[in-house]
């Protein structure tokens, strides 16, 4: 059992601009980058940071063997650039384990 075990994730949302329209109106990259690291301590606490479409995201874990409690801070691009049409959002998720 590991006392501190970091992990990161990258997800680039339609790489090749393949949903896009037109030219003209294409998404930047930034609103199709997804970038996060998580930190897991004691293999029952989680600590995540990222980026999310440009903006930062914030979140924490808690695993109880039959009860798991997730929380994140974030917010979500609607436009084409970072910072057109920002919506913020927070995430609260209970799941029990059998």
């Amino acid at each position: 059992s590991q006392v501190f075990d970091p992990k990161i994730h990258v997800q680039v949302t339609d790489p090749f601009k393949l949903t896009d329209q037109d030219p003209e109106t294409a998404r930047s990259f930034w609103t199709r980058l997804h970038f996060g690291t998580e930190l897991t301590f004691l293999n029952f606490f989680d600590l995540r940071f990222g980026l999310n479409q440009g903006y930062f995201t914030l979140g924490t874990g808690l695993d109880l063997g039959f009860l798991e409690i997730q929380y994140a801070i974030y917010s979500q691009e609607y436009g084409r650039y970072p910072g057109d049409q920002q919506v913020g959002g927070a995430a609260l998720e209970f799941a029990f384990r059998f």
